[in-house]
């Protein structure tokens, strides 16, 4: 009978280094896909998004080859046959991107979200956003850009389709209420409103 310590550690007495290898790529799995789908905006020096590229491109290549280097150093390259080192090698370009990406996905989300959902202050930010739908396979299709969100990764904010149908492609007035800290915003919900411009034509109208 297969038991759970078997089914995740691979033996019923695992090592000490297999259950800290075991639980840190489950908690990493955990914070990828955490960082995958909270909205988080943030902190100003988190928000560029040229240095947020340049900065986890650069960490993912440091990690590319300290993991090779480990594998080189150990041997274990050594004692695969060639097909294998060549499917490894193959890897290695790509390396960088995907530990950059994942580092991203950690650091400047996951991590950061969590710390300022349980830790951070009440806040509400009102904001001039842009409706706009796309037909996407990896995120959504109705999307709220630019102000906060401008130059963010991802630079948008997912809304659901009665909010684009109500303001097709045009300014709307965004209240966003969430968490706030030294960190950056983590958005709690949101609020969707006609334009200032819009909201003033409408009281004018209404006076007349």
């Amino acid at each position: 009978m297969i038991t759970w310590r078997t089914m995740w550690f691979g033996s019923e007495t695992p090592r000490r280094r297999q259950v800290i290898v075991t639980v840190s790529v489950l908690l990493l799995a955990a914070l990828m896909c955490l960082g995958l789908f909270v909205d988080f905006i943030p902190a100003e020096w988190l928000r560029h998004r040229g240095r947020i590229k340049h900065m986890f491109g650069f960490i993912g290549l440091c990690l590319t080859i300290l993991l090779y280097g480990a594998f080189i150093i150990r041997g274990h390259m050594a004692r695969q046959s060639f097909r294998e080192n060549l499917k490894l090698w193959a890897v290695f370009p790509f390396a960088p991107f995907f530990l950059g990406w994942v580092c991203w996905l950690v650091l400047a989300k996951a991590l950061p979200w969590s710390f300022t959902r349980f830790f951070g202050d009440d806040r509400s930010i009102q904001a001039t956003m842009w409706t706009a739908h796309t037909s996407s396979r990896r995120s959504c299709d109705y999307r709220l850009t630019g102000g906060p969100f401008a130059d963010t990764m991802p630079a948008y904010l997912c809304v659901g389709s009665r909010v684009y149908n109500a303001y097709p492609d045009r300014e709307v007035q965004v209240r966003l209420i969430g968490k706030a800290s030294p960190l950056g915003f983590a958005v709690v919900s949101g609020f969707v409103g006609p334009s200032l411009q819009e909201s003033t034509h409408a009281n004018e109208s209404a006076r007349e």
